[in-house]
């Protein structure tokens, strides 16, 4: 429909009124001189107000680069006053509402200069009602299996949080780069460190930290409350602190229509349009709504939670970032998880086209069950990923306990231990004051450390300045590679 069917009617052909007539009923226009809302069809049952399964259309401004909007009436509005230019559409008995909508939403309105229109996206009802359930059913026995296995190992670590504390770091670092940051674990532990980053890295280095911070802050709020749109607003307050997008509002869900599409694009040019911002708080809260409940499987409910937040990009930035945080922090809240330690980012990182793809499924096609089957074929590999790598830091543990425990002969060496895995790369006062070990025996600890092998300075002691060592061990375990 290239024209408005508001004060414009006349342009249209006869047969091109008599066809849209015979598909979809009466429509409506609104005058510019405030006159009652008159009919353009003879319909003696029709009254002007908004029905269940309508459609209406609003288009904004009389030029080339106007903006159709399309919106499907879920509930009884009677007495709705309405501007110019909307058209209402009554679908037939043989032609949905929600069916009219998506013919619209399927294809860009052109306008007169040839550019494309593009429409905000409606997100579907939650839970979904249309699953092929027998066509998912195959792939959410093994991916809860194999999360089982990665969640029993992880219950058998006394400490997670800090015997897997460069698996935190590490999740941090991926999840970022997927939004460009350039930034490496040994990097981060490094600034953490003392060492300085300028520019550009420096940048990305804070982004990588503040999503560390944002998962720490959200999995202790988890242990007292339910999961809620305010705690997503506290984690990307601390998500965007200091950091590129600091001017984008942290914390607060935007008032403006945003677009996705290449760097720079206009709104024309756009691949992706999210919901438009009047209609942002409903999607929002039935979003949160079917966070609380329990769905048919709850590794199905994750991938919906995390592809519908996405596609509803509450945020003006930093919503990737947030979604993928809520991938651990929904299994941990609902108990699938004992810590929030299942980290996706890795696999999403190496199959970032596909994981793109899937999304933009859903938003042009309806296509849940692709992406679903990819979030479920995504778990399993990772699971399986994780539980190696835990693995290979237990055992990287148990054989540091006996090294270090015959190099100090002392009462402090699983003090020793803890603090080098807590964080691997660090100053020799910070080791002295997280361990908790008094200085006059901690610095020939760390000598004895040094001589062995086990610790490689990165910088030495010079004056005031702290030397700076590095556990190699560990974050060549983490990363799977030799890092330093």
């Amino acid at each position: 429909m290239r024209k408005s069917l508001g004060s414009k009617r006349k342009e249209l052909s006869d047969t091109h009124i008599e066809e849209i007539t015979h598909l979809f009923g009466p429509f409506t226009e609104a005058k510019q001189d405030g006159k009652p809302i008159s009919r353009i069809f003879a319909n003696a049952d029709f009254e002007f107000s908004l029905l269940p399964g309508e459609v209406i259309i609003t288009k904004d401004f009389e030029t080339a680069n106007d903006i159709a909007i399309v919106a499907f009436v879920p509930q009884e509005l009677p007495g709705v006053i309405c501007g110019y230019h909307l058209t209402i559409v009554r679908p037939s008995e043989k032609m949905f509402g929600r069916f009219v909508k998506r013919l619209f939403d399927s294809q860009f309105l052109n306008s007169p200069c040839g550019g494309k229109r593009m429409i905000p996206y409606v997100p579907q009802s939650l839970p979904l009602s249309d699953l092929d359930y027998g066509r998912l059913i195959r792939k959410v026995g093994p991916a809860n299996a194999a999360l089982a296995r990665y969640d029993g190992l992880l219950q058998s670590v006394i400490n997670p949080s800090i015997l897997l504390s460069p698996l935190i770091t590490r999740e941090a670092v991926l999840s970022s780069k997927i939004e460009g940051t350039q930034a490496t674990v040994d990097e981060v532990l490094e600034c953490e460190a003392g060492i300085d980053f300028g520019g550009e890295k420096a940048q990305d280095i804070q982004e990588i930290r503040n999503y560390r911070k944002a998962l720490v802050l959200a999995s202790e709020a988890l242990k007292e409350r339910p999961f809620t749109l305010s705690l997503i607003c506290q984690m990307h307050t601390v998500l965007m602190d200091s950091v590129r997008g600091a001017n984008k509002t942290p914390g607060q869900f935007r008032l403006d229509q945003n677009w996705i599409g290449p760097a720079g694009c206009t709104f024309e040019q756009a691949t992706f349009v999210p919901p438009a911002p009047l209609q942002l708080r409903d999607h929002l809260q039935a979003w949160e709504s079917y966070l609380a409940m329990d769905d048919f499987d709850l590794l199905v409910q994750v991938a919906v939670v995390h592809a519908q937040f996405e596609l509803i990009h509450p945020f003006k930035d930093g919503n990737g970032r947030i979604g993928r945080l809520l991938i651990p922090l929904f299994l941990f809240q609902k108990h699938v998880l004992a810590s929030p330690m299942f980290y996706l980012s890795e696999y999403l990182e190496t199959h970032r086209d596909l994981y793109y793809a899937r999304l933009r499924g859903i938003s042009q096609d309806d296509d849940w069950i692709s992406w679903i089957e990819f979030f479920l074929d995504a778990i399993v590999e990772q699971a399986w990923a994780n539980t190696q790598k835990v693995r290979e830091i237990l055992e990287l543990y148990e054989k540091m306990k006996r090294q270090i425990t015959e190099l100090t002969r002392s009462q402090h060496a699983i003090q020793v231990l803890d603090a080098l895995f807590d964080r691997p790369i660090f100053q020799s006062g910070d080791f002295i004051l997280r361990s908790g070990i008094p200085k006059h025996t901690a610095l020939p600890f760390l000598h004895r450390l040094r001589e062995a092998g086990i610790l490689h300075p990165l910088r030495e002691k010079s004056g005031r300045r702290s030397a700076i060592f590095a556990f190699r061990e560990l974050l060549n375990c983490a990363e799977g590679r030799n890092v330093l």
